[in-house]
């Protein structure tokens, strides 16, 4: 189908496969970061997921979560048939790039895997109050300031340039996100200079 959310799930089903993990596996995004480390393992039938902010459920039996997610391994082996199926059947309809975020949605609706919803992951561009907190963030959108502008985009920023105007973005962990940015940056510079 040319859709490459597949290679997620494909990924996850072999590597399920042939390590055979056992416990919490983190499900995320490679654009996202940590603002601190997670220490919170889930048990068998008892996943907790991002809540999908503005993400409308169809019915009672749906639930707005979405990654980051943690999940037990178990659990995860179960929901991914369910989760590849459903997310060729979205695709093949919308053909829209976030196939793989509705189909976990109808997958874990079907298989009866209820998620505990929480700020796990702040999406850039949504509200601080409801996910100012969360342990990471994922910079899928422009990062911008209180009257629209771009700050900082992942597809124009180059490697190890400083962001200015870090301190002007709209959202808190967005600063944080930045600033994280900065000190990276900035570490880079110096073991590159010589002397």
């Amino acid at each position: 189908m040319g859709y490459k959310a597949f290679e997620r799930l494909f990924a996850l089903e072999q590597w399920l496969e042939r390590e055979r993990p056992r416990g919490t596996v983190l499900i995320l995004d490679p654009d996202c970061v940590f603002r601190r480390a997670i220490h919170q393992p889930v048990e068998t039938g008892a996943p907790r997921a991002q809540h999908w902010v503005d993400y409308r459920c169809a019915s009672d039996l749906t639930q707005a979560a979405t990654w980051p997610m943690l999940i037990d391994a178990g659990d995860l082996e179960a929901l991914l048939p369910s989760w590849i199926s459903f997310t060729a059947a979205v695709y093949r309809v919308t053909h829209r790039w976030e196939s793989d975020m509705y189909a976990l949605v109808s997958a874990a609706s079907v298989r009866g895997l209820r998620f505990s919803l929480d700020a796990v992951g702040a999406y850039v561009g949504w509200p601080d109050e409801l996910v100012g907190q969360a342990p990471i963030v994922h910079y899928c959108q422009d990062v911008v300031d209180d009257e629209g502008g771009t700050i900082w985009a992942k597809r124009s920023y180059r490697p190890w340039d400083p962001v200015p105007n870090a301190s002007r973005a709209k959202h808190a962990y967005c600063r944080d996100l930045l600033d994280l940015v900065n000190e990276h940056a900035l570490q880079q510079r110096q073991t590159q200079s010589p002397g």
